[in-house]
């Protein structure tokens, strides 16, 4: 297949800014932000527009979609349609996978955080941000305030 805008591939497709966060998070979680898309998929999740989360800092999309699987995120809450387009906190760790022989980008949920890796943005006030400049790293990505 013939790719004519190899910037847009490497952004929606192989997710190049997302594997680039790997080696810059010092093994800790890092917090996104994506719009929940309704897909009727029976096995992933939706995120769209994943952008990383810092207090009082706008920051740039790094991938244009995510996919989770759907029995990680159920064991924290259940998604649905009427959520369609809302925006959600999500915690977790940026990771590689092989996908027909391509390396890509992906996002694992935080297991261990003592609260739901997927937050509306609604609920977002019951995470202290004091927690989270501790718990989370974007070592010199290129975010700082």
């Amino acid at each position: 297949m013939i790719y004519p805008n190899t910037k847009k591939i490497d952004k929606n497709f192989i997710r190049v800014q997302l594997l680039d966060l790997i080696d810059n998070t010092d093994s800790k979680p890092i917090l996104v932000t994506g719009k929940f898309k309704h897909m009727n998929d029976a096995v992933w999740y939706t995120f769209t527009t994943i952008r990383p989360y810092i207090e009082n800092c706008k920051t740039y999309t790094i991938c244009d979609h995510i996919n989770i699987k759907r029995t990680d995120v159920d064991k924290w809450r259940r998604m649905y349609a009427t959520e369609h387009n809302r925006k959600f906190y999500l915690v977790g760790f940026p990771f590689i996978y092989s996908h027909y022989g391509i390396e890509r980008g992906g996002f694992k949920l935080c297991e261990n955080l003592g609260c739901s890796p997927v937050v509306m943005t609604d609920d977002f006030h019951e995470i202290k941000k004091k927690m989270l400049s501790k718990v989370f790293s974007l070592n010199g990505f290129g975010f700082e305030k």
